[in-house]
């Protein structure tokens, strides 16, 4: 991979003022400079060449990082005189770069396969690639708006009441340098506000690499202190072998079961819930919503009012920490008879729980151990789509299905979704 990277890290780290006076690219995390943790990140995915574009503590972090010879690297420095934004900044440092180079933020600290997303951005042909996540905090975060096609067609922050998809902007990029043949009049402009908008405005393929890998910002002291205590609990190396994941049902186990939600207004999510769902995200396992949705084929619901459900589900419970890592429905139903029912989905398919068709489709996609995965559901259609997995689950009695007959050593019962991935957590 011939590509090298610049780092903004010109900030003043103003929000981290009360746990440390270093320039934010010398503020420690596990130990050692963020930023020196960038470069041995960027490294172990052979990245040698960097411009690395300063102002605030320039002759701290230069005295610190020297030439890059100590690391094996390449470093040059551009001093900015006064401050012009993060997209200001990059144009200086353009001469210095290849052809597609990444971007990062001196903030981040991360442990992703940068050569994979560099394959991605090639073999896509974007002119700007950013690497997208759900995350715990998407009310005061980049929100992007990302088609089927994984093109980027909006970028912006939640107002008061807005729901959303919680697609965030990761804060790494790889940009194709000659996609940048305009510059921007603005006399301070930033890359997520300003430049990424101004290319989506221009017809530029910006595109939305989506992954679960480790990336958080550290800009504020608590974030700083949940990347630590990340690190000691060996979260982010997670990204280096396969991840197990809690494959949750929605209607009975997230929300109450009132027959079927063909509204925003019919979806009554329990209490507990984002907090069992936040304490997954934690583990370093995924949550991963998997849930029959008949309604579509029966005409009820068309597949854009299910996705203001769920964007409801997902805005309403990132309030309070959660996030679904992925989600999968399926629209299909058998039988026939309904009145405005869709044809096409009137058909007996494998995704339909109990089959596991949802669940064998995350394994493929997001490199899943199965065999150490569970269910969590409040029917016997879930207890038994994994039983055909031959993986365990847990019988949540907060919905349809009260009977605790079918215990058997592949699943037990719990009261709710909490009690459920407590459970998982402490004795699974």
């Amino acid at each position: 991979m011939n590509v090298s990277a610049v780092i903004l890290a010109g900030g003043k780290g103003t929000r981290l003022s009360s746990l440390s006076n270093l320039p934010k690219p010398l503020v420690k995390v596990n130990g050692a400079p963020i930023l020196e943790s960038i470069i041995y990140e960027c490294k172990r995915n052979y990245i040698h060449k960097f411009v690395i574009l300063l102002q605030h503590g320039s002759k701290e972090i230069i005295d610190y990082f020297g030439t890059g010879a100590k690391y094996g690297v390449e470093i040059e420095y551009i001093i900015e005189s006064s401050p012009r934004g993060t997209a200001g900044a990059l144009l200086d440092s353009l001469e210095s770069l290849d052809e597609s180079f990444f971007i990062i933020y001196a903030d981040t600290f991360f442990k992703i396969d940068m050569k994979k997303m560099f394959k991605w951005h090639c073999k896509n042909e974007a002119d700007i690639t950013c690497f997208v996540h759900p995350n715990s905090h998407p009310y005061d975060s980049d929100i992007l708006e990302i088609n089927k096609k994984s093109e980027i067609v909006r970028v912006f922050r939640p107002g008061i009441g807005e729901t959303y998809k919680n697609i965030v902007n990761a804060a790494i990029y790889i940009l194709k340098k000659k996609s940048i043949d305009f510059i921007l009049k603005k006399p301070k402009s930033d890359i997520a506000k300003d430049l990424i908008p101004a290319m989506i405005n221009r017809s530029k393929k910006v595109l939305g690499y989506k992954s679960c890998e480790y990336i958080k910002d550290m800009g504020t002291p608590q974030r700083l202190i949940q990347v630590n205590e990340d690190i000691m609990n060996g979260i982010p190396d997670l990204r280096f072998k396969k991840r197990k994941a809690v494959f949750i049902d929605r209607d009975g186990t997230i929300n109450q079961h009132i027959g079927y939600v063909d509204k925003i207004s019919k979806l009554k999510i329990f209490p507990s819930s984002s907090s069992a769902i936040s304490k997954i995200n934690a583990s370093g396992m995924l949550a991963i919503l998997i849930t029959n949705q008949p309604v579509i084929a029966r005409g009820e619901l068309t597949e854009y009012g299910l996705e203001e459900i769920h964007n409801f589900l997902e805005s309403e419970i990132g309030k309070k920490g959660a996030y679904f890592d992925e989600i999968y429905f399926c629209p299909h139903h058998p039988d026939s008879g309904f009145e405005g029912e869709v044809k096409a989905l009137k058909i007996s398919c494998n995704c339909r729980k109990p089959a596991p068709g949802m669940i064998l489709d995350a394994v493929k996609e997001m490199d899943i151990d199965l065999e150490n995965s569970w269910v969590i559901g409040d029917s016997l259609r879930d207890i038994d789509c994994a039983r055909n997995l031959k993986i365990k689950s847990v019988l949540v009695l907060s919905g349809e299905t009260k009977d605790k007959k079918i215990l058997d050593k592949y699943c037990v019962t719990k009261r709710n979704l909490e009690d459920a991935v407590d459970y998982i957590l402490n004795f699974g």
